[in-house]
């Protein structure tokens, strides 16, 4: 499938499509992602992690109107692959030279800051994603959704928003428990 085809399938308002377009997406590239990263001091699960993460990545980027790709679907998700390895590597103070495997882009820094915004909102989607649905309600609406108390507690039917807020600090807490250990999640949370 050509990469136009793939894109349109990406955009369509049908579900079953755009699963289609993922799982052709995942087919085709993620063996040179995991030949990369092999390359350079990886494992099959990093390769895993990183190229799932150069998806969530590409898709919520397609998504944004105000975005053009410039280079094909292959080069895009080995250059964010390639800068989501770079970062790790760095986390873990392994920084070596890299064995390249195919043609990258290099990203600016702006492109860079907006790259690892997005991998720290997959990151924290994940984690929420484990939480119960009461507090993946409240945390999505308050960092995601930017919402405030106000609509919070009107929407999910609590008296305040106190209550709200109440609920919202033990659910950063029990996202907190459940970020340690995680190399990843350990870093985003020392920002904060």
């Amino acid at each position: 499938m050509q990469d136009k085809e793939l894109l349109e399938k990406l955009h369509s308002p049908h579900e079953n499509e755009t699963n289609v377009a993922l799982k052709i997406l995942y087919k085709t590239y993620y063996h040179s992602i995991k030949r990369f990263i092999k390359n350079n001091q990886g494992s099959e699960d990093d390769a895993k992690d990183v190229f799932q993460d150069a998806i969530i990545i590409f898709y919520k980027q397609i998504k944004n109107e105000d975005f053009e790709l410039k280079c094909s679907i292959h080069t895009y998700l080995y250059s964010v692959s390639r800068n989501l390895w770079l970062k790790r590597l760095a986390v873990a103070d392994r920084e070596t030279p890299l064995n390249e495997t195919h043609e990258f882009i290099p990203l600016k820094d702006t492109q860079l800051t907006l790259l690892y915004k997005a991998e720290e909102s997959a990151i924290l989607m994940s984690i929420i994603e484990r939480l119960g649905e009461e507090c993946r309600k409240i945390l999505v609406a308050s960092f995601f959704e930017k919402k405030k108390m106000s609509q919070i507690a009107i929407t999910l039917g609590y008296a305040s928003e106190q209550a709200v807020r109440n609920k919202k600090y033990k659910c950063m807490n029990s996202l907190k428990d459940l970020a340690k250990g995680d190399a990843g999640t350990k870093e985003l949370f020392l920002k904060s």
